[in-house]
């Protein structure tokens, strides 16, 4: 079955990086649909006249075209904000698949072929995030993060999933790398217009009532350091998220554990037989501590999923 993929981009007056954001999403290479919507806030000419270019190269190939097809549209009105206009686009999108991504950032090649043959092969998954990493200002990938190895859907709609908990074993779900079905979106709460900056933690919390989110072992879009983001203080970020539950004192312990045996050592620890020290010694319960997770087995030529604990430091996948 062939797919269609929505991506949103929502602009403002951000004409600086705005061109490779759409060549990115337009020359992905793929048997799939396209269809991408630049959401703009109503910008002065200069960025207009920079989507039109875009559209304009599009038509005459000089961004050239390497999926089924390609729907590209562009609205330009005022707005409410980034997620007022994420929110808008979407409302006039099709696509089966959707996801968004900022006027600065970028996806790798052929994350849309992989994301579409990951959401194709496997039915039960309903929202994937791929590794966390970022570009430079040059458009350089210039660093990523090993973990988490997969997430815990218990842990991600209690809010556990920040920068500020990094000591219990926690990161940040990456909005550029994150993918999920038109039906998840639809069952949710949607963007929390409310919130200027951290409208996406909320929403990871939301879709987590319904699915698991599922890590990819691969590259698919980069947050880009520039120093000039909207979302790049991490201060007025954490300060929208508000009040929360401290996480269990075991899931510190247990990580700090973790952090320094070898893997033979925690396969010991993860073994099923694990259950009773899990709850006497850390006060924690399994199923906390399980994710999924899909990685390409080299040998089979396939991408394989399977389940882990999220602790997992083994980022070496099967061959």
């Amino acid at each position: 079955m062939i797919m269609k993929i929505s991506i949103v981009t929502p602009s403002y007056n951000r004409p600086d990086y705005l061109y490779e954001t759409a060549f990115s999403i337009l020359t992905q290479q793929g048997d799939f649909d396209l269809e991408y919507i630049i959401q703009d806030g109503g910008s002065k000419n200069e960025v207009i006249n920079l989507i039109k270019r875009i559209e304009r190269d599009l038509s005459i190939g000089r961004i050239p075209q390497r999926c089924r097809s390609v729907e590209f549209r562009w609205y330009s009105e005022k707005d409410n904000g980034m997620y007022d206009a994420i929110t808008r686009g979407f409302a006039n999108s099709t696509g089966e698949i959707m996801a968004w991504l900022n006027s600065d950032d970028m996806y790798h090649p052929f994350a849309l072929k992989t994301i579409t043959r990951v959401f194709g092969e496997f039915r039960d998954v309903g929202w994937i995030t791929g590794i966390p990493n970022s570009f430079n200002c040059d458009g350089a990938r210039a660093g990523f993060d090993y973990l988490p190895f997969c997430y815990s859907q218990f842990f991600i709609e209690l809010g556990y999933y920040r920068l500020d908990l990094a000591e219990y074993g926690f990161n940040w779900i990456q909005q550029e790398s994150t993918f999920w079905r038109r039906e998840l979106w639809e069952k949710s709460k949607k963007l929390n217009l409310t919130y200027r900056y951290a409208a996406d933690f909320f929403l990871w919390r939301d879709f987590a009532r319904y699915s698991k989110l599922t890590k990819v072992f691969s590259f698919l879009g980069g947050y880009r350091f520039h120093g000039n983001q909207i979302t790049g203080n991490p201060e007025l970020y954490n300060a929208e998220l508000g009040d929360f539950k401290t996480p269990p004192e075991g899931l510190k312990r247990l990580n700090l554990l973790l952090s320094k045996f070898e893997f033979q050592k925690e396969r010991v620890l993860w073994s099923f037989d694990s259950e009773v020290i899990l709850q006497d010694e850390f006060g924690l319960q399994r199923h906390e501590l399980i994710g999924d997770y899909i990685f390409w087995n080299f040998s089979k030529k396939c991408w394989e999923k399977r389940n882990s604990t999220i602790f997992d430091r083994n980022y070496f996948t099967p061959c």
